[in-house]
């Protein structure tokens, strides 16, 4: 795409095509279908136990996307918790004596370094993806 394109004003044709599952028709149609089961329940016992608000038939319908950025949060929390700890280990290996057991502790530090860092990496995006995910799909149907 990029090769194509330098040196020419970019268009809307250009562009990649939108995800399906993220175009206005699908979620106003599944909206619609949710909200009519809502208003016109298929047996008359669930009419009576079933509230007709918006915010409910929202939440359902979009559970396992809200819950989809809280795996990677989680890990993104626990990174985050392991620096001080990561620190603290680094000081106390910076004083200490230098000898052979010594560099496998500082090798075994660099290598926790390079798991904590590119786990931060990692999940941060994975989160604001899955966040973001669930603000547009809400925002497309409101």
């Amino acid at each position: 795409m990029l090769r194509g394109l330098v040196g020419a004003p970019l268009k809307l044709p250009d562009l990649w095509a939108c995800d399906t599952e993220l175009s206005a028709e699908v979620l106003t149609a599944r909206l619609h279908h949710l909200w009519s089961q809502q208003l016109h329940p298929s047996t008359p016992e669930k009419s009576s136990r079933r509230r007709k608000n918006i915010f409910f038939v929202l939440a359902w319908e979009f559970r396992w996307l809200c819950f989809l950025p809280m795996p990677t949060r989680v890990l993104q929390a626990g990174f985050m918790f392991a620096q001080p700890f990561l620190i603290q280990k680094t000081l106390e290996w910076y004083g200490g004596s230098l000898d052979a057991k010594s560099w496998d502790v500082g090798y075994g530090i660099l290598g926790a370094y390079a798991v904590v860092y590119i786990g931060i990496a990692v999940s941060s995006p994975c989160y604001t993806d899955g966040t973001l995910s669930v603000i547009s799909n809400v925002n497309i149907l409101i």
